[in-house]
């Protein structure tokens, strides 16, 4: 939709002032500039204003994907995975191809070049889901009538298995609490931290999240997260608040991390901060544990595939009781329909993952790491 009309002077005011219509909506649009300058700059406003708002089908791929990644957000999402696949797979083939001539199949090569480059099924999961979520978007503006509801990810695709904590590596980390700094052997500020996501399946960004008022006795609520954008956020979904009742080895975790704390003299509403008081970063978090590793002589796992260490140890749990634990969607369901709470049911999740913690923790003492191989690492530090 282009302008037809221009900017005016208003002697009143002392300003330049345009008013434009789109799809039955209006705005004005100022500038304080005198002259020339101030009567462009009106009229530029307005008609990028129009070029965004059109529902005309000439618009180009690339400025709809802006604007749904800003209402995305706008709606309170974080658009962290979406922005990324958008900007790395999906408007370097698709951006300057206009909406209305867009194709199923202009979609279907996005996910093909993908595959050539190597990406797992997953990640071409992320990358389809990315492009069928935009033009849910489209379709609400009354961009276009498209609806991919075929494209297929390769057969040939790789799968790629998550690493889990092998039962030594789980001994170890709950018997070693060394790490290196500036080449010197010291307790590893995250310890508790890693032991605690370890034996209750909380994602990284959950376990940083969590303050002291989050705890009453035995139960912890899960209210919020700290994204890697370092944002608090209200946690991945709706199933991720929620409360449960910790097993003993998690107690302990916490018991051992406010002894930490008031021995270093550091107050904060955080449970597991950083040295300042403040919450900690997802990335310092993380930086650390790939040193604690190293040093400890521990296969390298994510701080995220501790989450799948938790589920691998209590695989025998029932499903409902081990999605509420760890704050699964009812789309990770394979068992069946999602089921609700149950009186008992935390108490029941309580028991069997202590035991199974329990099982493997005290079975025998880990093999011994000799960290004098180690060349030293200075570990990552909180910016």
């Amino acid at each position: 939709m282009t302008r037809s009309n221009f900017a005016e002077w208003d002697e009143e005011s002392q300003r330049w002032w345009i008013r434009v219509q789109s799809e039955g909506v209006r705005r004005r649009f100022y500038s304080d500039v005198p002259g020339r300058r101030g009567k462009a700059d009106a009229e530029r406003q307005s008609d990028e204003w129009l070029k965004s708002h059109t529902q005309d089908e000439e618009i180009r791929c690339a400025q709809l994907i802006e604007d749904w990644l800003k209402d995305y957000v706008a709606l309170g999402y974080d658009d962290y995975q979406y922005r990324n696949n958008a900007k790395n797979h999906v408007t370097p083939y698709i951006g300057q191809t206009r909406i209305g001539r867009l194709t199923e199949q202009h979609l279907q090569d996005v996910i093909l070049e993908a595959h050539k480059k190597g990406l797992s099924r997953k990640s071409l999961a992320n990358i389809r889901g990315c492009m069928t979520c935009f033009i849910k978007y489209c379709r609400k503006r009354g961009c276009t009538t498209l609806r991919p509801e075929d494209l297929v990810i390769p057969r040939e695709a790789p799968r790629y298995e998550k690493r889990v904590l092998q039962p030594n590596a789980i001994r170890i980390l709950f018997s070693c609490d060394e790490t290196l700094w500036n080449r010197k052997i010291i307790k590893e500020w995250f310890i508790h931290a890693i032991r605690f996501a370890t034996v209750t399946g909380l994602r990284p960004g959950e376990v940083l999240g969590l303050q002291l008022s989050d705890i009453s006795g035995e139960m912890i609520s899960i209210e919020r997260s700290i994204n890697r954008k370092n944002k608090l956020t209200n946690g991945k979904n709706e199933n991720a608040r929620r409360t449960f009742r910790m097993n003993a080895f998690a107690m302990d975790a916490i018991s051992a991390q406010l002894a930490m704390l008031q021995h270093e003299g550091v107050v904060s509403p955080w449970l597991f901060p950083w040295t300042n008081g403040n919450h900690a970063r997802e990335s310092t978090f993380y930086d650390h544990w790939i040193v604690y590793q190293k040093h400890n002589g521990i296969e390298p796992i994510s701080l995220y595939e501790l989450r799948h260490t938790y589920v691998s140890v209590n695989k025998e749990m029932p499903r409902e009781l081990l999605q509420m634990q760890v704050g699964h969607s009812a789309s990770m369901d394979t068992h069946g329909t999602y089921s609700h709470e149950l009186d008992g049911d935390l108490t029941r999740a309580q028991r069997i993952s202590g035991a199974n913690f329990k099982r493997i923790i005290q079975c025998k003492k880990p093999i011994p790491f000799d960290p004098k191989k180690e060349t030293g690492q200075k570990v990552a530090s909180e910016s």
